[in-house]
């Protein structure tokens, strides 16, 4: 099983390639359903802990130089605003 940094970015990737965006509580569902848990083994709620996911998934492929996924990370996963979940 990938990591939890992987899936957000197959995710965000994938709602480029629609030309969607999904709010934390849309990505905290998507993690849920396919299994996935917080550090701490919980479920994610949408909240701090998915916001602080999507942070680290943009550091993340933006390290590795995979420009592409991060921009997307940064454009397609927003609040419930439509802003970027990690500045608001």
């Amino acid at each position: 099983m990938s990591n939890n940094k992987d899936f957000v970015g197959d995710l965000a990737n994938e709602l480029a390639k629609k030309g969607s965006t999904m709010n934390q509580k849309q990505v905290s569902s998507a993690l849920n359903a396919s299994g996935r848990k917080t550090t701490y083994g919980t479920d994610y709620q949408g909240g701090r802990g998915t916001n602080k996911l999507v942070s680290t998934s943009y550091d993340y492929f933006d390290n590795k130089g995979d420009k592409e996924t991060a921009k997307n990370i940064a454009e397609r996963i927003t609040n419930s605003e439509g802003e970027t979940p990690w500045t608001s």
